[in-house]
């Protein structure tokens, strides 16, 4: 997965994690500005829907939460229980909607939180299969996480259940996407192909998988 990442936002702006401090901003066809936002290493920009949030892995062990006009930190989780109790806390993916944030990383847990307060609500775990990418679905009823076994998990935001997941990519799955009716799942991965797969009362159903 990725460590680096580019968010964009509701007008079009941009933010880039291209340097090992902070996050870069730019407008279309303007310049790109020095790191801001933070001092420390920062990765995985998202904005939120409306554009008014902007959050980011920072530090590798936090999600925070920026203004992304004054670029100042409204709100910051740490993922310090599992740094404490497996030693291995860091987060590498980052998905971010209306109603809920996700962030995961080596532990294999799916850690959820409440972007309206900016509260942590529950991990979904699945120890020993780290999370490279993360997706909503649109209605933000379930989110995709793609691990480094090379599976596409689904989570079921409204009891926190995991549907069966669906192996994708021999060396993990770097990438995870889903289309705006929720239908398909598109996922990339190690092994250079892109898998896409129906979503739905049938799932997992694979439509159709492409390779460069």
């Amino acid at each position: 997965a990725s460590k680096n990442g580019i968010a964009v936002g509701p007008s079009g702006g941009l933010v880039l994690s291209v340097s090992k401090l902070g996050l870069s901003r730019a407008q279309p066809g303007g310049p790109v500005e020095p790191p801001g936002f933070t001092p420390q290493s920062a990765r995985c920009p998202r904005f939120s829907p409306d554009g008014r949030t902007l959050w980011a892995v920072v530090d590798s062990l936090g999600v925070v939460a920026f203004d992304p006009e004054t670029k100042k930190p409204r709100a910051t989780w740490r993922n310090a229980i599992e740094a404490a109790t497996l030693g291995h806390g860091s987060l590498d993916a980052l998905a971010v909607g209306r109603t809920v944030v996700a962030a995961g990383g080596p532990s294999g847990s799916v850690h959820l939180l409440d972007p309206a307060t900016e509260r942590y609500l529950a991990p979904v775990s699945a120890l020993g299969d780290p999370v490279l990418s993360l997706a909503l679905s649109p209605d933000e009823a379930f989110v995709f996480a793609g691990t480094q076994s090379g599976k596409v998990r689904v989570i079921r935001l409204c009891d926190r259940a995991e549907l069966p997941a669906v192996p994708a990519h021999p060396g993990g799955t770097t990438a995870v996407a889903v289309s705006r009716d929720g239908e398909t799942i598109v996922s990339g991965g190690a092994d250079q192909s892109v898998r896409v797969c129906a979503f739905g009362s049938s799932w997992p159903s694979v439509r159709r998988t492409s390779s460069p």
